[in-house]
């Protein structure tokens, strides 16, 4: 049986709401805003990633987050990531500029998973991640 998932078909087992900082798209990997409650797009590997944002028109019938709009993440099960580049299914997906995903940079340090894809992927589709934040302390550069 193949696998396949289209994006209604998503199961987001935990979702948190918080304020958006500034204005976020899309299924992108979200981090802690500069006040509490707040949320922003991910700009790197390097920030810890707390959810993903869900489609803000099935929220608040929109096209996007604007600033101070409360957006809805999930933060458990499988979530959509917009992607950059390209990579493969079961790769560790971090946060790379406006909160996109993209997979792990090998020989890097001090990098957050947000989780694992799910299918490989080229640049700019959305894919299922599943959700599992970890730490990526070291990777070998060979890899």
């Amino acid at each position: 049986m193949a696998f396949t998932m289209g994006l209604t078909e998503s199961d987001p087992i935990a979702k948190l709401t918080g304020r958006a900082e500034s204005a976020i798209s899309d299924y992108r990997i979200l981090t802690g805003g500069v006040t509490t409650g707040y949320l922003k797009a991910a700009g790197a590997s390097s920030e810890v990633p707390i959810a993903v944002s869900l489609q803000a028109k099935d929220v608040l019938l929109q096209a996007s987050y604007a600033a101070e709009d409360v957006v809805t993440a999930v933060y458990g099960g499988i979530a959509f990531v917009e992607m950059s580049g390209s990579g493969n299914q079961d790769n560790s997906v971090v946060a790379t500029t406006g909160g996109l995903g993209t997979k792990v940079t090998y020989g890097s340090s001090g990098q957050w998973g947000i989780g694992f894809a799910m299918k490989d992927w080229v640049d700019g589709e959305i894919i299922p991640v599943m959700i599992d934040r970890h730490y990526i302390g070291d990777t070998d550069a060979s890899s």
